[in-house]
């Protein structure tokens, strides 16, 4: 299956049958940022189905709130052993909480293929997004193939951006499943950008980068415009 991008993306829905989001994390600032996040997957995807992995938190009912067809499981985090992510590792939020997000994304994952195995169907495309960005409605011009995944083009720090992925169920399976690399090799994994980079290179996983923008919104509404021009 191909995508080929134009202005209108008629054609694009004919396309493309079948797309998931997979989304994970506390949706702390989802009441500022749910309104973008609708016009950009309704703009280019139409129809779409949403899986999110929620841990139990304050504004856990966010998601509910503002996607109430979502398929949405709400959990307590527990403990994930970290003690062999090495001392010199660069996680500025802390190395639970890194293992904490990158565990949703593969629980995210797994509701969304117990969804295609139950309704007997595998989706065409599935994507990666955070809850607390807030999208420039454009995604760039270009032939999409589900040969490749697509990842956007800034904020890498020495790896590749973790923020948004694109692509075909089978290469998204080696992306949001990123824990099971994890869990064999902890001394990999040192900072998040770069140990993305190492799991999918280690997987052989094919993927282009694509101009797309958004900026992160802390759970005060304040919106980080950095990220729309730095590299």
């Amino acid at each position: 299956i191909s995508i080929t991008y134009n202005w209108i993306w008629s054609n694009l829905m004919e396309k493309i049958e079948r797309v998931a989001i997979c989304t994970a994390g506390e949706p702390r600032s989802l009441n500022y940022t749910h309104e973008s996040i609708k016009k950009f997957f309704d703009t280019y995807f139409g129809e779409y189905d949403i899986f999110a992995y929620i841990p139990k938190c304050p504004t856990d009912f966010y998601m509910e709130k503002y996607f109430p067809n979502a398929h949405i499981e709400v959990k307590e985090d527990t403990y994930i052993d970290d003690t062999k992510i090495p001392s010199n590792n660069m996680f500025k939020t802390g190395t639970q909480r890194y293992l904490q997000q990158i565990n949703g994304w593969k629980e995210s994952n797994r509701m969304r293929k117990e969804y295609e195995k139950s309704k007997g169907f595998e989706y065409d495309w599935v994507i990666r997004s955070r809850i607390d960005v807030e999208y420039v409605p454009s995604l760039p011009p270009g032939d999409y193939t589900q040969d490749f995944l697509y990842l956007p083009n800034f904020h890498h720090f020495g790896g590749v951006n973790d923020r948004f992925a694109m692509g075909s169920s089978k290469l998204m399976d080696k992306y949001l499943n990123i824990i099971d690399i994890y869990n064999e090799n902890p001394k990999k994994c040192l900072h998040a950008e770069c140990f993305l980079k190492y799991c999918l290179d280690y997987q052989k996983v094919p993927f282009k980068l694509i101009d797309i923008r958004f900026m992160r919104v802390r759970d005060d509404g304040q919106k980080m415009k950095h990220d729309l021009v730095d590299r």
